[in-house]
């Protein structure tokens, strides 16, 4: 049921029941087997691979890494019943609470374990449900999983009293079913409020935006020829852009699109190669070539749009430093007369898609996979000022990890920089059109939720889109099809406690999971000893006799 919750199928009303057999498990007295916990990680491990099964597409060697996130992934279930098991059993908390505070606090560290991986939280599942999720704006997305986890626990707490035929302490057998109305209806009353409060915005500023997508999957191989191509694709669908709307603003492309076979390089006045390594006499000539030849590009382009709209695209960046060779996934700011006027590098890296743990320290580490090297880790995030609107740029799974974007939004605004939207550049060619893209989209809703501000997304292979504060889907390009999405995004003057205080309630549900581990972790080890001093008695007992 929780699979079918989530795209393809995306029938969101059964991540409400979903959950309700883990909870009977939880609140059983015994379990059946006594412990059923590898069959229940088993069950995780398939439904993992099944709901990422888009992860191994783009080459043999990412099968692995698919069956290695899965596995990882479906520690979670028998973790979340364990746990909840020891807080209602030995704790005596309430099913009701102990079950969504376990449940978030076990999400709210899969956002940070292993460098993060925030995709299809339960509250995901309703992406679509607008008035739901604007709850986000205070607690995050994880809000809106601990609502539906809560829901879970009331039916669950009402079958089980049902199921006994009998009032439980003199109350009606159905009561779990009111806190659980009340809840719900408090959100959907604020949810409603705070959509209202858009249409209360005054004088919004308005930015004439394209996102251009064409449908290259993506392979390991390198193929000039194909990169070319590429480039030559994208920079048709910018000039049919431009010509359907000339009033536009920016134009933006998706990550590494704009590369072609040359990167945007720089270097520092005094370089010198790293340590073991020797470059030619010539190569600050062919440095500053290949950097000639990159601007060369931006200016020919931004000429055939008549200096027009500005852009912003994806590309691949080397830095020659003093015995350093940095390399980055970027987006550049193109200003309308063609010259670069500011990068973002990206900071949160994907392990084993953009760098190898220890590659740095043992480079041959890279022989063993797909990638030639890893990428160098972004310092800072930026914001780039079109007009009176000012843009943040992320690159692809930057926006899946929430703390990350939030902790953006709040360097920029100390630094008198805020952006007034977000714009995602990512090339989800990796998954070949699977549902990963809607995974993916729907942690771009909910990023625009959290801090009320517009999200554009600019996806090679699609799903491009626009997305307003509220997480409405304004526009969204199609799947393994060339388009323009055209987007006229408003700012959005609403606040948001969220991006103010962070995780402030995931914190707390991890800090009571963290408890309730303490003690199962306290009573294992006081029946441990209990066990040990029982064995030595009976030991004693038959020396004796």
């Amino acid at each position: 049921m929780l699979w079918a919750a989530f795209p393809p199928l995306g029938w969101s009303a059964l991540a409400w029941i979903a959950p309700i057999p883990w909870l009977i498990l939880a609140a059983d007295e015994r379990l059946s087997p006594r412990r059923p916990y590898l069959l229940l990680w088993l069950i995780g491990f398939a439904h993992w691979l099944v709901l990422l099964q888009g992860v191994r597409l783009a080459h043999w060697a990412t099968y692995f890494g698919w069956i290695a996130l899965a596995a990882y992934l479906a520690i979670y279930l028998p973790l979340f019943i364990g746990l909840t098991r020891i807080a209602v059993h030995q704790m005596q908390a309430p099913l009701i609470l102990a079950a969504p505070l376990i449940w978030v606090g076990l999400e709210y560290a899969r956002g940070y374990i292993a460098t993060g991986f925030s995709i299809a939280l339960l509250g995901h599942t309703q992406v679509h449900w607008t008035t739901l999720i604007q709850i986000s704006d205070l607690v995050g997305a994880y809000g809106v999983s601990l609502v539906i986890m809560f829901a879970a626990a009331c039916l669950t707490t009402s079958l089980r009293n049902w199921s006994k035929a009998a009032d439980v302490d003199g109350k009606n057998i159905s009561w779990p079913l009111a806190p659980f109305v009340f809840v719900l209806a408090v959100t959907l009353i604020y949810g409603r409020m705070r959509s209202q409060g858009a249409s209360e915005n005054a004088n919004p500023r308005v930015l004439k935006a394209a996102m251009v997508q064409a449908w290259v999957d993506t392979i390991f191989e390198y193929d000039p020829e194909r990169d070319v191509q590429t480039f030559q694709t994208y920079a048709q669908l910018t000039r049919d852009a431009y010509a359907a709307n000339p009033q536009v603003d920016v134009i933006v492309w998706p990550e590494s699109m704009f590369t072609e076979i040359r990167p945007l390089v720089t270097r520092d006045d005094k370089i010198a190669p790293p340590p073991g390594e020797d470059w030619p006499n010539d190569v600050i000539k062919y440095i500053d070539a290949a950097a000639s030849e990159f601007h060369d590009r931006t200016r020919r382009l931004s000429a055939e749009l008549d200096h027009r709209p500005a852009l912003l695209v994806g590309v691949s960046a080397r830095h020659y430093g003093n015995g350093r060779v940095e390399q980055y996934n970027s987006a550049a700011h193109v200003a309308p007369e063609g010259q670069v006027v500011g990068r973002y590098d990206k900071m949160h890296r994907v392990m084993f898609g953009e760098y190898v743990p220890l590659g740095e320290l043992v480079p041959w580490i890279y022989r063993l996979t797909p990638l030639s090297s890893g990428l160098s880790k972004g310092k800072q995030p930026e914001s780039f000022e079109i007009g009176e609107i000012r843009l943040a740029p992320n690159i692809c799974f930057e926006s899946t990890v929430p703390h990350l974007i939030r902790r953006q939004i709040m360097d920029l605004r100390r630094r008198g920089e805020e952006p007034h939207v977000l714009v995602n550049h990512t090339n989800d060619g990796w998954f070949w059109g699977s549902s990963i893209l809607d995974l993916h989209l729907a942690c771009s809703v909910f990023r625009a939720v959290e801090n009320r501000k517009p999200v554009l997304v600019a996806a090679n292979t699609g799903l491009s889109a626009w997305i307003d504060g509220d997480g409405r889907l304004r526009a969204v390009g199609p799947r393994f099809k060339q388009a323009v999405v055209t987007a006229e995004v408003k700012t959005d003057h609403r606040t948001s406690v969220y991006t103010w205080l962070g995780d402030w309630l995931a914190g707390m549900c991890l800090a009571f999971s963290g408890i309730v581990a303490g003690v199962g972790i306290a009573a294992s080890f006081g029946n441990w000893r209990r066990a040990v001093a029982k064995s030595g008695d009976l030991a004693n007992a038959t020396v004796t006799n």
